[in-house]
Order: structure tokens, then sequence, then C-alpha cells
């Protein structure tokens, strides 16, 4: 009788645990596939450029306008195309920076945030 409620104990552990680690996989699969969806980005000038969090005071020209928002693949949206921010937002020269390699997006009033070419 002991044995049988060793089994029986070792079977309800097994299973219990095979259960959670079911459950972590899954968590695992939902959390890479909201990884994989991109960093706020901006298409300007058939170039694609992520967003960062470093603001930016030396604004040059106004270079461009945001036309269409949505969170399509960018390679495969229109140019002054984001992600995040709505139709609208301004796009600028960053002085002393070719805007191959990066641009400045206007987030609010006095407020501009770089964004680097991917």
């Amino acid at each position: 009788m002991k044995m049988m409620m060793l089994l029986l104990a070792l079977f309800l552990l097994t299973s219990c645990s095979a259960g959670q680690i079911s459950e972590k996989a899954e968590i695992t699969q939902i959390d890479s596939s909201i990884a994989s969806i991109s960093a706020p980005s901006v298409k300007w000038n058939d170039r694609i450029y992520h967003e960062t969090q470093e603001e930016v005071t030396d604004i040059g020209e106004e270079i461009g306008i945001i036309e269409t928002q949505s969170m399509d693949e960018m390679l495969e949206t229109p140019n002054n195309h984001a992600t995040s921010y709505p139709p609208g937002t301004k796009l600028f020269a960053i002085q002393g920076i070719d805007t191959s390699e990066a641009i400045a997006i206007q987030a609010g009033e006095k407020t501009y945030y770089k964004a680097v070419a991917k």
C-alpha cells in the first residue's frame, strides 16, 4: 500500500511539472513574438530609422513630414511613414550629421529625438 501511495505521489508530482514546463514554453513563445515587434521606426528617403531616447538640440532644416502610420513591416511601407508617430509629425536634419546616418523626429514643441539609420 505504501508503494502504491508513493507511486501515486510521484505520478502527480511529475504531471504537475510537465504542465508547468509546457506553460513556460508557451509564455516564452509569446514573449519572443512581442520582442519581434520593431522599435519605433520612421521610413524617410528610402531608409529606415530607429528612434532612440537621445534628445537632440542641434536641429537643422525640416526634411519631411510623417504622412502615414501603422505597425506594418517598414520595408513594405512608403516613405514618410512611422510606426509610432502620427501623420503630421515633422522630421528634421541634425546639424553636423548626414541624414543618411541619423535624423531628428519632433516629439513635442521643443523636443526632438534622434533616429538612427538601420
